[in-house]
This record gives structure tokens, C-alpha cells and sequence, in this order.
């Protein structure tokens, strides 16, 4: 909760500053650019349990809630090419503010295995299973100290991805539960400008259950 109201007022305080509610009237022009890059997201808290399968009511204990057994994503580590809009702001001296959105795109992941109720072999048995969309989305606000070339700053970032649960029926999912889970991050940053248009940056983000997330991108600004 304290992470997620952190990335609340960095979220507040940026839109302000780009807003230009600032007392520095010498400030630069905001330029507004492109970014491309990975994106790393590392889950918890994401375990389901399943229910027998209505067809399989003659398995040991279908009538139970879970006796099918488990899936996660926990721990599972999902690469996502990223691709989104950044618009970046200096505000004071040094002192640069950005917001950012964008779309994800890639790296799904899947735990399937047999009902643990099911004591058939494979090509008979039932199967249940949990997967992470080959799709996303983010959202970025950012503080950052400016000398040079460098850059140092701290990102507040609200990722998004799906996480689909279900019963695995002869190689054709059957979806049970699809539930968007948000991933509220804080991190640090650090980045580095090889030209004027051209800037790199990585950085990582720490949340709530142990999510986390770890980036590296160029922005490129018109």
C-alpha cells in the first residue's frame, strides 16, 4: 500500500511539473519522443486453485474445491519487448521530469501440468493451467538529476498484463478465470544521452508481494 501511494504522488507531482507549475521561467522546451526496449516483469502472489472439471466428477475428491491442484506465474520472470511515447520536461536546473506510456508485447509464460487428482497416464489424463498474456501495457512518471550526459532519477511505473486460469482439455483451453493483474513499481534509473535526439536508459521497479521489474530502452526525441 505505501509503494502504491508513492507511485500516486510521483504520478502527481510529475503531471504538475509538466503542467508547468514551476517557479524557473528559463526552463527548456519539453520534447516529446519514442521509446523502445525490454521490459522484464517478475510475478507473485498469482497461485490459483482449481476445481475438478464438471466431466471428471468420477476423479478422487472432484467434489472438493482444488482438487485439481495449483498454478502460478509466481517467480516466473516474463521478457516483453516494450514500445511506447515519452515526453520529457526539464523543470528546474538539473532537474527533468517525464511521463510515458506504452504497449507490451512477447513474453507470455504457462504452467500446465496433470490434475494432481488424476492418477491416468498423460494422454488420457485432465490438465489444468495458468498463462500470462503475450500483451500489455505500462505507464511512467519520473524525476531525474541531469549532469552532462548522465542521468540519475527515480521512475514510479503501473504495468499491466493478463493472467488467463483454466482447465487444459485435450490441448484446448478452457478458460475459467482471465484477470488483469497490475504491477505497481518504484525504482531507480539511470540513464545516458548519446545525442541530442538520441537517449539510453535501464532502470528497475520494486512493489507489492515482491513484484518486480527491470527495463533498458532508447528514447529517441523528435
Amino acid at each position: 500500500m505505501k509503494k502504491t501511494c508513492l507511485l500516486l504522488a510521483m504520478l502527481a507531482i510529475s503531471s504538475k511539473m509538466l503542467a508547468g507549475e514551476s517557479s524557473d521561467t528559463n526552463a527548456s522546451p519539453g520534447k516529446l519522443g519514442f521509446t523502445l526496449g525490454y521490459r522484464a516483469l517478475t510475478l507473485h502472489d498469482t497461485t490459483y486453485a482449481h476445481n475438478t472439471h464438471p466431466d471428471d466428477s468420477f476423479l478422487p475428491h472432484a467434489g472438493v474445491p482444488g482438487s485439481a491442484g495449483t498454478t502460478t506465474m509466481d517467480g516466473k520472470t516474463l521478457s516483453y519487448a516494450s514500445i511506447g511515447i515519452q515526453y520529457q520536461k526539464p523543470v528546474l536546473s538539473h532537474l527533468v521530469t517525464s511521463l510515458e506510456v506504452g504497449g507490451l508485447l512477447g513474453g507470455g509464460n504457462r504452467d500446465d501440468h496433470q490434475n494432481i487428482n488424476d492418477p491416468r497416464r498423460p494422454a488420457c489424463a485432465a490438465f489444468v493451467y495458468s498463462k500470462a498474456s503475450v500483451y500489455g501495457f505500462y505507464g511512467t512518471a519520473g524525476l531525474a538529476y541531469q549532469i552532462k550526459r548522465l542521468s540519475i532519477g527515480v521512475d514510479a511505473d503501473l504495468s499491466g498484463i493478463f493472467i488467463d486460469s483454466g482447465w487444459d482439455r485435450y490441448s484446448h483451453d478452457q478458460s475459467v478465470r482471465d484477470k488483469l493483474y497490475l504491477i505497481p513499481t518504484i525504482g531507480p534509473k539511470i540513464g545516458w544521452q548519446a545525442m541530442e535526439e538520441l537517449q539510453v536508459e535501464g532502470g528497475a521497479g520494486f512493489g507489492q508481494h515482491d513484484d518486480r521489474i527491470y527495463y533498458m530502452k532508447v528514447n529517441w526525441f523528435f
